[in-house]
C-alpha cells in the first residue's frame, strides 16, 4: 500500500507543482503575460512538433491504427450534433454547440498523457488525437469563422491545417516511417544530427506546457455551475462510447495495449480547445468571457477528473 502511495504522489505531485507553479507566476507577477505567449509560440510550433515528429518516426504503425481516429472524429460528430439540437431546444448561446465538441489534445490531452505515462507511450494518445485534429479544422472552424463555403474559404481553411506546425511533424514523421528513413536514413551525419537535436528539446515538453497552462488559469467561480453541466454532458455521451469501443473493438478485434486505453479515457476527459474564442467572428466577441470563463472551469475539472484516473490506474 505504501508504495502504490508513493507510486501515486510520484506520478500527480509534478502535475499538480507544475500547475501551481504557473499560477503562482501569474499572481506574484513573475513573468509578463506577453513573455508566456512567447512561450506558448515556442511550445507549439517548436517543442510539440518535435516531440511529434520522432514519436511518429519511430513508430511501429498497423493498419488497424486507422480505427482509433476514426473513432475520435465519431466522437466529435456525435457531441457536436448533441450540442446543435440543445442548443435549439433550450435557446442557449451558439457558442454552447462548439463547446460540446472536441477536444484541448496538442495543450491538455499530450502534456498529461505523457506526464504520467511518459514520453514513450505519446504515440498512443497521438494517433487517436488526429480524428479529432481533422474534425477541428475542416467542421468546427469553417462554422465557428462563420464561413461562407466559397473557394477562397476553403483554401483557407486548407491552408490553416497543412501549415499547422504539429499536424506536418506528424504527416512529416509519417511519410519517413513509411519510407524506412529509420532504417536507411539515420545513418547519415545530418539525419543523426537532426534527430539528436529534436531529442533535447522533447524533455521540455510537460514542465512548459503545465506551467503555461497554470500561468493561464484564471479561474471565474460564477463560470463553474455551467463548465460542470458541460463536462457532465459530454461524459455522459462519450463514455458509454468509448466502453463500447474498448470492449468490443480495441480488445478483441485491435489487440491493443492498456495504454491506448488509459488514451482514449484521457481524451474523454479533457476539455474542448482552447481555439474556440480565437476563431469566433467579430460580431459574437461578446461571448469569448464567458467561453474563456468555462473553458477554464473545465480544464480544472478535467485536471481533478485526470488525477483520480491515475490514482485508479496505480491502486490496480
Amino acid at each position: 500500500m505504501k508504495e502504490q502511495f508513493l507510486s501515486i504522489i510520484i506520478t500527480i505531485g509534478p502535475i499538480l507543482i507544475l500547475l501551481i507553479s504557473g499560477m503562482l507566476l501569474r499572481t506574484m507577477h513573475v513573468i509578463d503575460p506577453t513573455h508566456v505567449q512567447g512561450l506558448q509560440i515556442l511550445v507549439l510550433k517548436v517543442i510539440l512538433p518535435s516531440a511529434l515528429f520522432l514519436t511518429f518516426l519511430d513508430m511501429r504503425l498497423q493498419g488497424n491504427y486507422i480505427l482509433l481516429p476514426l473513432f475520435a472524429f465519431f466522437l466529435c460528430v456525435v457531441t457536436y450534433a448533441y450540442g446543435f439540437a440543445m442548443r435549439k431546444k433550450f435557446h442557449e448561446p451558439p457558442a454552447f454547440r462548439y463547446l460540446m465538441s472536441s477536444f484541448e489534445f496538442g495543450m491538455m490531452g499530450i502534456t498529461l498523457f505523457v506526464a504520467a505515462f511518459g514520453q514513450q507511450q505519446l504515440g498512443k494518445i497521438a494517433i487517436i488525437g488526429l480524428g479529432q485534429e481533422f474534425f477541428v479544422w475542416f467542421i468546427m472552424v469553417p462554422s465557428l469563422s462563420g464561413l461562407t463555403g466559397s473557394r477562397s474559404d476553403t483554401t483557407k481553411v486548407i491552408k490553416s491545417f497543412v501549415t499547422n506546425p504539429a499536424l506536418v511533424a506528424i504527416f512529416a514523421g509519417l511519410v519517413l516511417n513509411i519510407s524506412g528513413f529509420p532504417r536507411w536514413g539515420e545513418d547519415t551525419l545530418p539525419a543523426r544530427l537532426l534527430i539528436s537535436t529534436l531529442k533535447s528539446l522533447s524533455p521540455a515538453l510537460v514542465p512548459m506546457i503545465l506551467i503555461i497552462i497554470g500561468y493561464n488559469m484564471d479561474f471565474k467561480p460564477r463560470y463553474m455551475k455551467q463548465a460542470a453541466m458541460i463536462f457532465l454532458q459530454r461524459i455522459i455521451i462519450m463514455g458509454p462510447l468509448a466502453l463500447l469501443f474498448i470492449i468490443f473493438i480495441m480488445g478483441p478485434v485491435l489487440h491493443l495495449d492498456r495504454f491506448f486505453l488509459y488514451a482514449v479515457i484521457t481524451l474523454i476527459i479533457l476539455p474542448p480547445p482552447f481555439v474556440i474564442p480565437l476563431f469566433l467572428p467579430q460580431k459574437r466577441e461578446g461571448e469569448i468571457p464567458q467561453i474563456n470563463g468555462v473553458l477554464m472551469g473545465y480544464t480544472l475539472l478535467t485536471v481533478a477528473a485526470f488525477c483520480l484516473f491515475v490514482v485508479i490506474v496505480d491502486l490496480q
